[in-house]
């Protein structure tokens, strides 16, 4: 059984993450939880004692850590490494039904991570340390997410698009831009530009990527609320 849209909230690390995702005639929370595992958990917990949701669903953008994922490419996860606590079977059943005529969709092994792996070499790193008998991603708030649902027992789903491949860097180390809050501080970037200005045409491609991974994963999210609507 899986809960209404009205009782479902979905998160996403970053605001840019949610802003296209509105569903006509739909409930549903919305919550952007800032990166990483603190950030994520905490903002959960406010969230949570001002409303009980009983569904999540977390959406956002990852890396691919498997050749077989291209830039696009959705992936959702059918586990969380290091997490004994899995996504909702049914959750995953109207997923499945959303996608029943995509191309692309991989169910993958989420990998959290602590920091973004904005290199290649660091990716390849991690890649090595695991035995990927299935496709795989990485992401900074997905083992928060099963902790958090699973100490209270809310069903959950972790859902992707991948933005960058096991093969690309990204154009400058954004862990260094991180504000309090989760975000990527803009006016931080902005001052690393100046600086470097070096690095600009690999943001301009970056957010070109990041652009057309969003427009590919919110009509995903759509129709994944709408089947979890009509089997609820």
């Amino acid at each position: 059984m899986v809960d209404r849209v009205g009782n479902v909230v979905v998160t996403a690390a970053l605001r840019r993450e949610l802003a296209g995702l509105a569903v006509r005639g739909s409930h549903c929370t919305t919550l952007a939880t800032g990166m990483g595992r603190r950030c994520t958990i905490q903002q959960l917990e406010k969230a949570y004692n001002r409303h009980s949701f009983k569904t999540l669903i977390s959406i956002g953008l990852a890396g691919g850590l498997t050749k077989a994922m291209e830039l696009g490419d959705i992936v959702v996860a059918t586990e969380i490494f290091g997490s004994t606590d899995r996504p909702s079977p049914a959750i995953l059943a109207a997923i499945r039904h959303a996608a029943a005529h995509q191309h692309r969709v991989h169910y993958a092994t989420a990998i959290p991570v602590n920091a973004m792996l904005w290199q290649v070499s660091q990716k390849r790193k991690v890649a090595a340390q695991h035995t990927l008998d299935e496709p795989a991603f990485i992401d900074m708030e997905s083992g928060a997410i099963a902790e958090f649902c699973g100490q209270r027992r809310i069903p959950f789903a972790v859902i992707r698009c991948v933005s960058d491949r096991i093969t690309d860097d990204l154009p400058m180390d954004f862990n260094k831009h991180v504000m309090d809050d989760g975000e990527v501080g803009i006016f931080n970037v902005a001052r690393h530009v100046l600086r470097h200005p070096g690095c600009l045409p690999g943001l301009w491609a970056l957010k070109q990527r990041t652009d057309q991974s969003l427009g590919l994963l919110w009509p995903f999210v759509r129709q994944t609320l709408r089947a979890i609507q009509r089997e609820g």
